[in-house]
């Protein structure tokens, strides 16, 4: 019947476009805004996040060292080996810009030779590390000086810092790219470990690998030292604390020293694990960006359109509303007096339709409380048994239910509750039974009440409130 009554007054052209169809909407659009802003802002703070991920895995030299580790050693000559110790030592400036010095990939995991007896092997001169304390007599370690003049004569002394037989490095077999090393070189080796250095170049080499896979720590012992060919890196060797090997006396460097540190490999496990862990982030990040940037691209593209939830047409169907333009059609065929503000309806005089928000309701706010519920309930008025200021209690079956009633603005609170108990008690009999049921009720517990209070008096006590049968009343 409701559905023809909808039918016939759509046929006679009484329908306009209602309030109701624009706050959803209203709330529909909204609700994309809010996802458009939702993910420009994941989009701003992951690329921020990811710069400074990118930042700090730069500051770090992570992929400086990373790049050394995979990639190195370096072969350096005499002079190359020169002029990098200049720069590392402050004595050659080259002109960098800040970007170009975060991301660029310096060599630093070196090989060198600095040539024959260029290492000086005096014990006067050299300085020894010891396990705990020189009395032990177990030297793990040696600061040796470098010779070459051109070396020497510069303000900050270099040290070449070596492993003794009893540290584990000085038995290995180290990654020595021999083919690059200069002929005088290749003859000071050869002489070293008793070969001809009249040898083809290449077969050279390979004979020379071949003895040093024999016998690795013969070979570090003969040779490294003598030919001064050297794997390692340079590194700040204030926190050393040394002994000459002359005195049970402990040193410190100054900082006019510094070391190259041929004494243990070139292996960064911290920097793996930590750069591989930033790594991970920025792959994870970059997904994300790219899935948010496709959301927020989407979102742009289409344009919203109003999508009735199943809830929604649920909660219709309930009432017979086959649709939202239909609900809008009752809303709009209210009369005045049935109407309260926009909030409260009464429909035909069998719902009563409360919204907790108003039709005209533009605030973003407001309407994004309502992007996954509901923004009204609708109830057969027949199901009311009681109206408050704030709520109105209903039967639900068997149990009682509490309804809030929503805030309306510039207005008392009775008031509402004082429009709908009118309307009702025109339009529900039932309502008017529960009322008149509960009035009858109040009454006889007032006429109780004033029975009792004249039958009984009060008897002042300080501990109890006694009541007793007044002696004036017959029995």
């Amino acid at each position: 019947m409701l559905h023809l009554w909808y039918k016939k007054a759509s046929n006679s052209n009484i329908y306009k476009l209602s309030s109701v169809v624009k706050l959803f909407k209203r709330i529909h659009r909204w609700q994309y805004q809010l996802k458009q802003n939702e993910y420009s802002n994941h989009l701003k703070s992951k690329c921020l996040f990811l710069l400074f991920i990118i930042f700090i895995f730069c500051f770090s030299e992570c992929h400086n060292r990373i790049y050394n580790s995979l990639n190195g050693p370096f072969h350096l000559n005499l002079d190359e080996f020169i002029t990098h110790w200049k720069i590392y030592s402050g004595n050659l400036s080259i002109e960098r810009s800040l970007l170009s010095g975060l991301i660029s990939f310096d060599k630093e995991y070196l090989q060198i030779e600095v040539g024959e007896d260029k290492i000086d092997d005096d014990p006067l001169h050299i300085y020894g590390v010891y396990y705990r304390h020189p009395k032990y007599e177990k030297l793990l370690y040696t600061f040796n000086p470098i010779k070459e003049q051109s070396i020497a004569n510069l303000p900050i002394q270099l040290l070449v810092k070596l492993p003794t037989n009893l540290r584990s490095y000085f038995h290995k077999r180290l990654p020595y790219h021999f083919e690059l090393f200069n002929s005088n070189t290749l003859k000071c080796i050869a002489q070293q470990i008793n070969i001809s250095p009249n040898f083809e170049n290449s077969m050279h080499i390979k004979l020379i690998e071949k003895i040093y896979d024999q016998n690795a720590t013969d070979f570090n012992m003969k040779v490294i030292t003598k030919c001064g060919i050297l794997l390692g890196y340079f590194y700040d060797c204030q926190a050393e604390t040394v002994f000459t090997l002359s005195s049970n006396i402990p040193n410190k460097f100054t900082s006019f020293a510094a070391a190259f540190d041929a004494s243990s490999s070139y292996s960064p496990n911290m920097t793996y694990f930590f750069g591989s862990l930033l790594l991970l982030c920025c792959f994870k990040l970059i997904i994300e960006i790219f899935i948010d940037l496709f959301q927020f691209l989407w979102y742009i593209s289409i344009r919203p359109k109003l999508v009735i939830s199943l809830d929604l047409q649920d909660t219709l169907n309930k009432f017979n509303i086959n649709s939202i333009q239909m609900f809008d059609y009752l809303l709009m065929s209210t009369l005045n007096e049935n109407n309260y503000y926009n909030q409260l309806f009464l429909v035909r005089e069998q719902h009563l339709i409360i919204f907790k928000v108003n039709l005209n309701e533009c605030d973003p706010n407001v309407l994004c409380q309502f992007y996954t519920t509901i923004p009204f309930v609708i109830i057969d008025i027949d199901s009311i048994i009681e109206i408050n200021s704030d709520y109105i209690s209903i039967l639900d079956g068997s149990y009682g239910k509490k309804i809030s009633l929503p805030k309306i603005d510039n207005n008392n609170n009775n008031d509402k509750a004082d429009w709908l108990h009118e309307r009702l008690m025109d339009c529900s009999a039932n309502y008017r039974q529960w009322y008149i049921i509960l009035f009858f009720c109040i009454y006889k517990m007032l006429i109780f009440f004033v029975l009792v209070m004249n039958q009984y008096e009060y008897v002042d006590n300080k501990t109890l409130f006694v009541l007793r049968k007044r002696k004036d009343v017959l029995v």
